[in-house]
C-alpha cells in the first residue's frame, strides 16, 4: 500500500507540476500529497485550499479507495489475484464506478497498482477540465441571471 501510495503521490505531484495545468484558469495548487502527509495532523487540510474542489476530490477519491482497497488485502492477508478470482463483479457507486474499474481490469497486484496510477493521472485532469468547465458555465450564469446557488463543479463531470 504504502508503495503505492508513494508512486500515486509522485504521479500527482508531476500532473499538477505541468506547464500545462498551472496555465490552467482552475489550478489553485501543486497536489503535492507526500508533503501533506508528512506535515499535516490527522483531518487537516492544507491551509488555504478547498479540498472538496473537483479538482482536488477526484483525484485524491481515487487515490484514498485503491489505497483502502491495498490496505483491506494486507489487513485480511488476502492477494489481489485470489479476490479477483473469486469475485463475480465489481461494484461502486458514483464515483467508486472508477476503483471498480480498476479492481476488475487489473488481474495482478502489480497491475493494479500501474492501472491505478494511470487512472490517477486521467482523474487528475479529469477534474481540472471539470472545474474550468463548471467556472466557465458558472460566469455564463451569473451574466444570463440565472439562479446557482445550489450549483457545483460534479455537475459538469
Amino acid at each position: 500500500m504504502r508503495a503505492f501510495i508513494e508512486t500515486a503521490a509522485q504521479a500527482l505531484l508531476e500532473e499538477s507540476s505541468s506547464d500545462e495545468a498551472k496555465t490552467s484558469v482552475a489550478f489553485e495548487a501543486v497536489i503535492d500529497v507526500h508533503s501533506w502527509l508528512q506535515s499535516l495532523e490527522v483531518g487537516d487540510a492544507p491551509a488555504g485550499l478547498a479540498l472538496d474542489r473537483v479538482f482536488f476530490s477526484m483525484p485524491l477519491l481515487t487515490l484514498t479507495q485503491c489505497a483502502n482497497y491495498l490496505n483491506f488485502l494486507e489487513t485480511a492477508g488476502v492477494s489481489h489475484e485470489s479476490v479477483v478470482k473469486n469475485s463475480a463483479t465489481a461494484l461502486g457507486h458514483s464515483q467508486g464506478v472508477v476503483s471498480a474499474v480498476i479492481f476488475s481490469t487489473a488481474k495482478t497486484a502489480q497491475e493494479f497498482v500501474e492501472i491505478g496510477v494511470s487512472v490517477l493521472r486521467y482523474m487528475f485532469w479529469q477534474g481540472l477540465r471539470a472545474q474550468e468547465t463548471y467556472q466557465l458555465l458558472l460566469t455564463q450564469y451569473k451574466q444570463d441571471g440565472k439562479n446557482i446557488e445550489n450549483a457545483g463543479p460534479m455537475l459538469a463531470v
